[in-house]
């Protein structure tokens, strides 16, 4: 509430103030890591104050008052998403207290996949620490020499391969001593635009990351595979779509939580549909939809996750929506509306050509089940049916906004919908990137 005051204040700088700090207070104190991350950036984007050190004291005074293995996850994953802004900005020292905080509390979760995660990041810290500390010899060679291929091959590898810094990093690969990276570093520069040759790089560097014993540079070669990939899905023949399809997926499986939240069992059709008939029973949820049929799903999503969903139609009718939510931007995948599926709204655009996110429909007949993938990340969305691909977007998520015919009462929450069609929501599961996101009951 006070988040939302805030956003309607921003001519007055006191009250501005004001709002923040009491947010922040409220959050530490009801240990709401995502709103006391809300509230520290919006904090630090009207007034002159250091957001990290601000963000890190203010979790680690959440973290005691955390009672239940949900808020030490949340503010688990909020630290670990610290460490990555404190590497990024090259202080290591905080980053090794941010990320041993982050070990304590995934503890007290009792979950094994996140105590897992937090005791190899914080490990990665550690080597990154200490591979940082080196780099400062090679930065001054390369300064006495630009073009030692040594030392540029040395930088270019410690920016790419522990600091993700890609686009910098592989112009000192470029003029490295390896042949093999060098040749893969200036095919990657040349910025192929054809699917099939943007595959062929992340090929490279899958066969690369495959050799890596070193998790910390594993992990990043791997996270920039999936961006390579994930661009070239789209123009793909349907025969390399297929073995694309099948690196993201276990990409997905080596870097997302292999416990996921089943969605469904949370949904009260008495509290949560919102328009339509809908059942809940042993084999699934159950709409028979009118105009705008929705119910909403009483879970507050992280910023990035994966959505797997299997739909049955039970009887002849229009387009199914599937509502989502990420970093407060409320959104929609409308799926075979008119013989085209869609994101909606896309600046604005919901149903119109211009909308970039226009893809093919799907065979939906009565009777056939689909499974639905919902890919959201920061920096982009996409959905695909029986692991082919009918809707993708690349660019910043506050462009998409949401239809106000299809608004729940529960805000920005996720749902399902359907325009005049029958359905049956066998499963709805969650599968995080890293905040685990929150139920509300």
């Amino acid at each position: 509430m006070l988040l939302d005051y805030a956003s309607r204040s921003a001519d007055d700088a006191a009250s501005l103030w004001v709002l923040y700090r009491e947010a922040l207070e409220m959050s530490v104190q009801g240990c709401d890591a995502a709103c006391l991350s809300e509230a520290v950036e919006g904090t630090a984007r009207y007034f002159d104050v250091d957001a990290m050190p601000m963000k890190s004291a203010a979790l680690a005074s959440a973290g005691k008052n955390a009672r239940t293995p949900e808020e030490f996850a949340g503010v688990t994953a909020q630290l670990l998403g610290l460490v990555d802004e404190f590497i990024r900005a090259d202080q290591y020292e905080a980053a090794e207290k941010a990320v041993g905080s982050a070990v304590q509390f995934a503890r007290a979760t009792k979950i094994t996949d996140l105590i897992g995660k937090a005791t190899v990041r914080q490990k990665e810290v550690s080597e990154a620490k200490s591979l940082y500390a080196s780099s400062k010899s090679v930065l001054q060679r390369i300064a006495k020499t630009p073009d030692d291929p040594v030392a540029n091959l040395e930088m270019g590898k410690f920016l790419c391969f522990v600091k993700g810094s890609w686009d910098l990093g592989l112009r000192f690969v470029a003029k490295g001593s390896d042949p093999d990276l060098r040749a893969l570093a200036e095919r990657e520069l040349a910025r192929p635009v054809q699917a099939a040759d943007v595959a062929a790089v992340a090929d490279g560097w899958w066969d690369l990351a495959e050799k890596e014993k070193s998790n910390l540079r594993k992990t990043q070669i791997m996270t920039h595979c999936g961006g390579l990939y994930e661009a070239s899905l789209p123009g793909a023949t349907a025969l390399a779509r297929l073995r694309i399809q099948k690196r993201l997926d276990a990409l997905s499986a080596l870097y997302t939580p292999a416990q996921g939240v089943d969605l469904l069992r949370l949904v009260d059709t008495k509290l949560d549909a919102v328009k339509g008939k809908w059942t809940l029973e042993a084999n699934g949820l159950t709409c028979v939809g009118s105009e705008h049929s929705r119910i909403q799903i009483p879970y507050v999503l992280p910023a990035e996750y994966d959505l797997i969903y299997n739909i049955e139609r039970i009887n002849h009718g229009d387009f199914l929506v599937l509502g989502l939510v990420s970093e407060s931007t409320a959104f929609a995948a409308v799926i075979d509306v008119a013989g085209k599926s869609l994101l909606e709204r896309v600046d604005g655009l919901g149903e119109n050509p211009a909308n970039p996110t226009t893809g093919k429909g799907l065979s939906f007949p009565t009777g056939r089940t689909v499974n639905f993938k919902v890919v959201v990340r920061k920096t982009g969305v996409t959905v695909t049916a029986d692991n082919e691909v009918l809707i993708s977007y690349q660019g910043p998520l506050r462009r998409l906004t949401p239809n106000p015919d299809w608004n729940v009462p529960g805000g920005k929450l996720p749902y399902i919908g359907s325009w005049h069609g029958g359905f049956r929501i066998q499963s709805v599961n969650l599968l995080p990137v890293a905040e685990p996101g929150k139920r509300l009951r």
